[in-house]
């Protein structure tokens, strides 16, 4: 998540740290979103708009990370972030959107649809006992994200990434990093968290039923 000064900041040309970070990542075949505060559907739209456009003008990304989501599902708040992602698409319809209300929120944000994917944990705590809304199944594990802090032991690390494949939760990001800020920096744990998750990423993998490749069997059809 790129996020210079808690959005994109007022700046007209793009700094070169940041151009030379995102892109290392992005060839190393990370993604990269820019970070917007929507403060709880009450920021004017007006403003959000402006700071997605200063990232799409300055940045090479892959979408927009909406921080302070509303998760009351109004209409009002619906139609806000449904706007908001319209905007998204029209600069490239290709941007991958993420919200970020933190916590149990509305399918209505998803059957809209308003975003790509939901940040429904977000916390220090809690974890162990966090049961996802039963509506959660219904959607792919790529539409749902947790983000967990203050985890100071690799055992909450390692048991965070089995409940976190558990509750359908496709992204996933631990750190032992603390309040007021714990997004400031990667976790001590950093390498270990990345092969937990490749393990359960191919242990997923492995767990699918085969891929049948229908041109080759409709061709060995043919033969009989």
């Amino acid at each position: 998540i790129l996020n210079p000064n808690s959005g994109p900041g007022s700046a007209t040309v793009a700094d070169p740290e940041y151009v030379r970070a995102v892109q290392s990542l992005r060839d190393a075949g990370g993604r990269v979103t820019g970070y917007v505060s929507t403060r709880y559907a009450e920021r004017p739209i007006g403003e959000v708009n402006v700071d997605v456009r200063r990232y799409h003008e300055l940045y090479p990304l892959d979408g927009f990370f909406l921080d302070e989501m509303s998760n009351d599902g109004s209409a009002v708040s619906v139609n806000y972030y449904a706007e908001v992602c319209e905007e998204i698409r029209r600069l490239k319809p290709a941007y991958h959107v993420t919200g970020n209300p933190g916590t149990h929120t509305q399918e209505r944000y998803l059957s809209r649809p308003t975003v790509d994917t939901l940040v429904t944990f977000e916390e220090g705590t809690g974890y162990p006992g966090y049961t996802p809304d039963t509506w959660n199944r219904r959607y792919p594990t790529h539409r749902f994200c947790h983000l967990l802090h203050s985890v100071v032991d690799t055992s909450a690390l390692t048991n965070a990434v089995a409940l976190a494949r558990k509750r359908n939760a496709g992204f996933l990001f631990v750190t032992d990093d603390l309040l007021p800020n714990p997004w400031d920096r990667l976790p001590v744990f950093w390498d270990n968290e990345v092969n937990l998750i490749e393990a359960a990423n191919r242990a997923a993998a492995e767990s699918l039923p085969p891929r049948v490749d229908l041109q080759r069997r409709a061709d060995g059809l043919g033969r009989l």
